[in-house]
């Protein structure tokens, strides 16, 4: 339940994708994704979570993102230590 409207925040976001994935979002935080991978250096993949459905998505790699952090003023703060990576199309 959302109890308190903030109003829209102007920031910069840069987006990385390399072996790391990043994003930050300029004085508010950043996340950096680091795949998780077999021994064989294939990416852990998830399929057929619930959560997934949503968003028409088919699987998803998972990642850590420990050292991610988000701290906005009007918000709570936030530490990250998990994440996941996933192609997606918003045209569909």
């Amino acid at each position: 339940m959302i109890t308190r409207r903030l109003p829209a925040t102007v920031a910069k976001i840069e987006i990385v994708w390399n072996d790391k994935p990043s994003v930050t979002v300029a004085g508010i935080g950043q996340a950096t994704l680091r795949p998780l991978r077999d021994q064989a250096g294939r990416p852990t993949k998830m399929q057929g979570a619930v959560a997934q459905a949503g968003f028409l998505i088919d699987s998803m790699d998972l990642a850590s993102s420990k050292g991610s952090r988000w701290a906005d003023p009007e918000m709570r703060a936030w530490e990250g230590d998990s994440g996941t990576l996933h192609a997606f199309n918003w045209t569909a």
